[in-house]
């Protein structure tokens, strides 16, 4: 026995439990039990779509879901469209690209020195001082020996004039404070006398600047009780002031 019937599908769907006609079937009957063969009523040009209890339309096969069925038709279609045209992610990378920063072809010149004048001036007036010592020297390599010692001692006084910055010199005998003058100008007086840790100055106002001394340093050797000698050696010191 064939008889023509609707084939229904049960589905449990976000809507609810609801059974729904999808296509028409071919029912068999044997003995009382039915043989159910499903045939499409248009499987080429009609998708899956269930009904809900709803009332929406959905189709699983894409998941779209619509209020009519022409509606989701509608939206199937353009999906697989969609599917159809759209081309695979193609992979990108991010290329740090690094601009070079144009530098001036130009060279660098070295910046000048700090200029210290005064220190500069010390430096050359003690070296011209060593320079007539050594001078001496080579005329008279013998040392110079004295048997007596009055005090007075031969002092050169090197002077540095700011304004031109030239370096004079000047020749006196001294004896504690007490100076006389032997060649040379301006006056120089001595403003604290010890030994080589004595001090000078210009006398009569000058801008010049004492800046190294040539001085005379005795060395006693007793000879006897009543008998003594003095070797005499000349040094150059710089008379750094006390302020």
């Amino acid at each position: 026995m064939f008889k023509q019937a609707l084939f229904c599908v049960c589905l449990l769907g976000a809507g609810g439990l609801m059974i729904t006609p999808v296509f028409a079937e071919t029912v068999t009957s044997t003995n009382d039990a039915f043989i159910v063969s499903a045939s499409s009523t248009d499987p080429v040009s009609q998708p899956l779509i269930f009904q809900m209890a709803d009332g929406r339309y959905y189709h699983p096969a894409t998941g779209l879901s619509a209020a009519t069925r022409e509606e989701l038709l509608c939206l199937i279609s353009n999906a697989c469209a969609a599917t159809a045209t759209s081309s695979p992610p193609t992979a990108t990378s991010t290329v740090q690209v690094v601009v070079p920063v144009a530098t001036s072809t130009e060279p660098v010149l070295p910046s000048a020195p700090m200029s210290f004048p005064l220190k500069d001036a010390i430096s050359r007036a003690k070296t011209l001082l060593q320079d007539a010592i050594n001078s001496d020297l080579a005329a008279h390599p013998k040392k110079k020996v004295l048997t007596y010692d009055n005090g007075w001692r031969d002092v050169t006084v090197a002077l540095w004039d700011p304004e031109t910055d030239q370096i004079s010199t000047v020749d006196i005998q001294k004896k504690g404070t007490n100076v006389k003058m032997k060649s040379g100008e301006p006056k120089i007086k001595v403003t604290y006398t010890n030994g080589i840790n004595s001090t000078y100055e210009v006398a009569d106002g000058s801008k010049k600047i004492p800046v190294a001394i040539r001085y005379q340093i005795y060395t006693e050797k007793r000879l006897s009780r009543k008998k003594v000698q003095y070797t005499v050696n000349d040094v150059v010191y710089t008379p750094y002031s006390k302020q």
